[in-house]
């Protein structure tokens, strides 16, 4: 379902999803600078998302829960002038038993143009990562990304995969130009083994 209204120069539009899974609405004027903004709620569950993107092999099914909000406002198409938030409430993925989510709200700022990442941390059994920095929309980035997992998870991603133990850490930076980034860092297994399926191994 969705409305729009046209009044006085101003472009008034909204939409939601059935069932209550989410809404959009915002205004837009249709004369320079073009300022707009809008806000959006998203409530979703259920949704296998290795499925949407084309990824069917998977050793068990996958169920991704989305609960948050977006506001956003800008003048046009400039990037500078983007300010606003992204708030995910919640924000998980399960994998037959095994599940990862947020370990509290997490937050997306937007400030002239410019990212900056709060309380973005992710947990589950034997796993934990959190990614912070920031970036400048189409121009810099200036990421970090720190995690480690038990390697008995890639059973769950490849169904190649028969046996999995050990552990990895990873530490990664993302910087430089949004085209071109470059990325560091350094990956770190103890008492790594893992057997793949077919493929003899002593």
């Amino acid at each position: 379902m969705a409305d729009v209204e046209l009044q006085g120069g101003i472009l008034s539009f909204g939409t939601a999803l059935s069932e209550e899974r989410g809404r959009m609405a915002g205004t837009i004027t249709l004369h320079p600078p073009y300022p707009w903004k809008t806000e959006a709620t998203v409530n979703l569950s259920g949704i296998d998302p290795f499925l949407v993107l084309g990824k069917n092999d998977l050793t068990a099914r996958s169920k991704l829960v989305v609960d948050g909000n977006l506001e956003l406002s800008g003048q046009g198409t400039d990037a500078s002038r983007l300010n606003g938030a992204l708030r995910l409430r919640h924000l998980s993925l399960s994998m037959g038993a095994y599940r990862i989510g947020n370990d509290k709200e997490a937050r997306i700022g937007i400030s002239g143009g410019k990212l900056a990442l709060t309380s973005v941390s992710f947990s589950g059994p034997e796993t934990r990562f959190s990614v912070s920095g920031g970036a400048k929309i189409l121009k810099e980035l200036d990421l970090t990304f720190k995690g480690s997992a038990d390697l008995s998870l890639l059973k769950l991603l490849y169904k190649e995969i028969e046996y999995g133990s050990g552990d990895a850490d990873v530490a990664l930076s993302i910087t430089g130009g949004w085209s071109n980034p470059e990325v560091s860092g350094k990956l770190r297994v103890s008492n790594g083994e893992v057997k793949v399926r077919d493929i003899p191994q002593r």
